[in-house]
């Protein structure tokens, strides 16, 4: 017998434990309401299903409001056996194409789907075709609570027949010419055509000179998902295997993409006394869909995720002393991915790598187990580095050293005054004199602390009209007429509530007669200023 249940919350570098009871309840139905499915049909809260030869001929989305899949052509899921007569890496000079004249698709085959397995979780669908080479099984999984469709195939008993491809089909309802298709590669998100190479490597080799651009190389390499956007929605294809497509290899290519995942290759070596790749045998894949609005972001967490699944451990007794779930990192922003947590090759410290995934500066706070003593930024072969303050630490002090001070002058003495109190020790006052430094290396930070402002009001309260509330923002400058407020960050960066916080700020000052007010917004340790309008 199989348990299944939803484990929500679990940390994504950690553990979480569930306890398993019997109770004297009445038995639950089978499938939860507002659930409708039979052996070709399957209705949530978040997908109608229509399921048909060779996969999905109808896949509704009802948050996005449309049919995600275009299946006039190729079943959602189709499988695709054809001939192919490359040699994968060998392929010098250009990528070979599959042969367009033997291609075969296991919708070409009346389908017989029927339920194999149902709960209060999930419900899975089975159809089995044998083709020429393979028996072919597919498995659909529909979960009831959580947006996600999982295509687990089986090409059972692969004979080994030289020059076959296999791949998997999911054809989507957007145009290719205005889609924009985006994979994830080793510490980072390329799109197709705009973040790749732009011209033709060069050179040669035993094939001829490499003639193929990068543009129109297909198949790409992946790493956990291949994600496609138009026509106002996105659509994120997780990959067990790790290389994909997007473009119809058909003869008469459609204009509408078409992700794929290659499952397998029979080809022969690129080496000239080289062996065969026969694959023979059965082997098994798993495909993960999720449908969302426009944009890869939207996809990310899935694509990775699905492609990593929790790991189930069971064990009998009363359990032990640890907490019930415990996270051993955490990452306040789901877009920065962290590569390693390691122990360091010299002394007890932990390493630490992590990837910006969309290519911009932000704030991100990590947050550990323990507490932090010291933090060191060094390169990958942990060798130099720059000795940090503890982040929580670096925070609160600088903000101390800019609350009071009229002018850089001042920021420096506040600096000193903390290092006679015994509050910063030589070395972190040295270190916090550098991020001070680095800080007034932007013009706009220079002309607020030159001392040439008439008035400066230090986080002064301002009482907001018709209530015994206080706004306090931290610098207001005057000179002449013109009137400047600025709010300093050190934490996470949430810029929507940052905005609306100084839009206030500007909003109670023109109340009190300053106008025009200039509103900013001072990400410190970022060196990132954002001018906010009222």
């Amino acid at each position: 017998e199989c348990l299944a249940f939803v484990a929500e919350g679990v940390p994504s570098f950690g553990y979480a434990a569930y306890r398993v009871k019997p109770v004297a309840k009445e038995p639950r139905p089978v499938v939860p309401a507002g659930v409708e499915q039979g052996d070709n049909y399957y209705r949530n809260a978040f997908y109608d299903i229509v399921l048909g030869d060779g996969g999905i001929v109808s896949l509704y989305d009802f948050e996005q409001g449309c049919n995600l899949a275009e299946t006039s052509r190729f079943a959602f899921g189709d499988i695709l056996d054809a001939g192919y007569k490359g040699n994968g890496a060998g392929e010098f000079n250009r990528i070979a194409d599959l042969e367009v004249d033997d291609q075969k698709l296991v919708s070409a085959q009346p389908a017989s789907w029927r339920i194999v397995a149902t709960g209060a979780v999930c419900t899975t669908f089975e159809n089995a075709v044998q083709t020429a080479f393979a028996r072919v099984i597919q498995r659909i999984t529909v979960y009831h609570a959580i947006k996600k469709i999982d295509f687990d195939v089986t090409l059972e008993n692969f004979t080994g027949e030289h020059n076959r491809q296999y791949r998997i089909l999911f054809p989507l309802n957007m145009k290719r010419a205005s889609s924009r298709i985006h994979y994830e590669v080793p510490m980072g998100v390329a799109e197709v055509g705009v973040s790749e190479m732009k011209s033709i490597p060069g050179g040669w080799s035993w094939g001829g000179t490499y003639v193929h651009h990068p543009a129109d190389s297909h198949p790409r390499e992946i790493q956990n998902f291949i994600s496609a956007s138009g026509n106002g929605f996105g659509v994120t294809m997780s990959s067990c295997v790790a290389v994909a497509d997007w473009i119809d290899p058909s003869r008469d290519q459609s204009d509408y993409p078409v992700l794929q995942g290659i499952l397998l290759s029979s080809h022969k070596s690129c080496h000239g006394e080289g062996n065969w790749y026969h694959q023979t045998g059965t082997h098994s894949f798993r495909f993960s869909i999720l449908g969302h609005e426009a944009g890869w972001q939207n996809g990310y967490c899935f694509g990775v995720g699905a492609n990593h699944p929790l790991l189930p451990v069971a064990r009998e007794g009363r359990g032990g002393d640890l907490e019930a779930s415990c996270s051993f990192i955490r990452i306040s922003d789901p877009l920065v991915s962290l590569t390693t947590l390691k122990k360091a090759d010299g002394g007890n410290a932990l390493i630490l790598r992590l990837t910006e995934m969309e290519g911009v500066d932000k704030m991100v706070e990590v947050t550990l187990p323990f507490d932090v003593k010291r933090v060191t930024r060094t390169d990958l072969i942990e060798e130099g580095g720059e000795p940090e303050l503890a982040p929580r630490n670096l925070g609160i002090l600088m903000h101390r050293a800019f609350e009071q001070a009229d002018d850089a002058a001042q920021v420096r003495e506040a600096v000193a005054h903390m290092q006679a109190d015994g509050i910063l020790s030589e070395e972190d006052a040295a270190r916090l004199r550098q991020r001070i430094d680095r800080a007034f290396e932007l013009p706009e930070v220079r002309e607020w602390f030159d001392g040439s402002w008439q008035r400066i009001r230090n986080e002064q309260e301002i009482i907001v009209p018709g209530s015994a509330s206080t706004r306090r923002p931290d610098r207001v400058m005057i000179r002449g007429t013109r009137v400047v407020v600025v709010d300093y960050k050190f934490g996470a960066l949430d810029a929507e509530r940052h905005r609306r916080q100084v839009a206030e700020y500007l909003r109670l000052l023109a109340e009190m007669g300053y106008n025009p007010v200039e509103g900013y917004l001072w990400y410190v340790k970022l060196g990132r200023i954002e001018r906010v309008e009222g």
